[in-house]
Parts: C-alpha cells; sequence; structure tokens
C-alpha cells in the first residue's frame, strides 16, 4: 500500500540551495542521532512517565470500567452534556464529528459561550441525561463554573441520587475542587494520568469514555 504522502526533501540540500543546504554526511550523523533517541523512547515505555502520553494508546486496563459506565450511559440516557476546556474537551468533539449516528447525543461544551449551556439545558430532558465533567487539575475555573450550573438545575427536577448516578467526573487524584464537590454530591470520579495532558489526553480515558458512550 502507497503512504498517502510523499516528502520530497532535494532542495533542502546543499547542492540544490548552496551553502545553506544540508551536507548528505551531516544528514546521515543527525540520522543516527535520532534512531538512537527513537529507541530510547521506545524502550522507556510503559518505564518511564515522562513518556505516557505515547505509551496512552496501548494503555486497555481502564476498557472493561469505561465501557461498564458508556454502557449504562448509552442504556439511560439519550444526551450526554461533556463539559471540559482544551484537550479535556477537544478530543471528544472530534471523535463525536466523526461518529456514526447513535441513540445517545453527545453535547461537549468546550468554552463559555453565553447562553449555551442555559439553552442546552432548558432543550433536554433532565431525567435522561448524562454529564461528564473533565478537568486534569480538578480545579478549572470554567469547568467547575458550569458544573454548579448543571447541578443546581438537576437538582430542582431530580431526587439527589438521581443527580449523583448520572455525572462522572474525570481528575488527578489528590484533593482538588471537582474532588471535594463529588464528595459533597456522591458522584463517581476516575483519575486522570498524571503525566499526561492537552491534546494527548484524547488517547486515554479522557478521549475513550466518549467514544464508548457513542
Amino acid at each position: 500500500m502507497r503512504p498517502h504522502f510523499t516528502h520530497h526533501a532535494q532542495h533542502c540540500y546543499a547542492a540544490s540551495i548552496g551553502a545553506a543546504g544540508l551536507e548528505p554526511a551531516a544528514l546521515a550523523a543527525k540520522w543516527g542521532e535520532a534512531k538512537a533517541a527513537l529507541a530510547a523512547v521506545r524502550g522507556a515505555l510503559g518505564q518511564d512517565a515522562r513518556y505516557d502520553c505515547i505509551a496512552a494508546a496501548r494503555w486497555q486496563d481502564d476498557l472493561p470500567e469505561l465501557e461498564r459506565i458508556a454502557a449504562d450511559f448509552r442504556h439511560r440516557f439519550d444526551d450526554v452534556i461533556l463539559i471540559g476546556i482544551g484537550g479535556s474537551a477537544l478530543g471528544a468533539l472530534a471523535l463525536s464529528a466523526i461518529a456514526a449516528p447513535t441513540g445517545c447525543r453527545l453535547h461537549v461544551l468546550a468554552n463559555l459561550q453565553p447562553g449555551r449551556l442555559e439553552t442546552l439545558l432548558q432543550t433536554v430532558d433532565p431525567a435522561r441525561t448524562g454529564v461528564v465533567l473533565i478537568s486534569k487539575s480538578g480545579s478549572t475555573a470554567e469547568v467547575m463554573a458550569q458544573a454548579a450550573i448543571v447541578l443546581n438545575h438537576l437538582a430542582g427536577v431530580l431526587e439527589r441520587d438521581a443527580v449523583r448516578s448520572r455525572i462522572v467526573g474525570i481528575a488527578v487524584a489528590g484533593d482538588n475542587p471537582l474532588r471535594r464537590l463529588a464528595a459533597v454530591w456522591g458522584f463517581a470520579v476516575l483519575d486522570h494520568p498524571a503525566d499526561v495532558a492537552g491534546r494527548y489526553s484524547v488517547l486515554t480515558l479522557v478521549g475513550m469514555l466518549p467514544a464508548l458512550i457513542l
């Protein structure tokens, strides 16, 4: 199978563009350094947390628990509201854009657009709506602000146990505002990998949970 892209580098060489270009011998030496560095990274996967952003693509231990939660959400809810900022939401937004239509609609709130959350809450049926709150630090102001609005809205129309059972959070372990909020309301919080952040978090439960829900 031919690759989708072909990289042409002939005009990077000194023979083509003069003294500012690369010399083949120098490039060959850099290739050797790059191969050694790549081998070191591969050898460190699963051993060195600094490379968890790469190793995460092969993690599977958490999939059974995520599938259990996702299956419950798909069974009970017509709508799922995911609240996050940056890498905590954009991966799910991309996945939802390419997912085949299912019975469960995923609404990704990746910013504080005025009125959007309030409009959405008036549109969905609280009894058939689940919520996913994602903040790696557990203290993201935008996530916590919207979480407070959602919790108060649901508490106004549902019993407390019903509110608790339709919310799941994702944050790093330890003491943080999202886990304190969860302790008050009684909903579960899953552990966000401490050494994976930003765009790479889509390879972890941050991306896998919404993918399984979809």
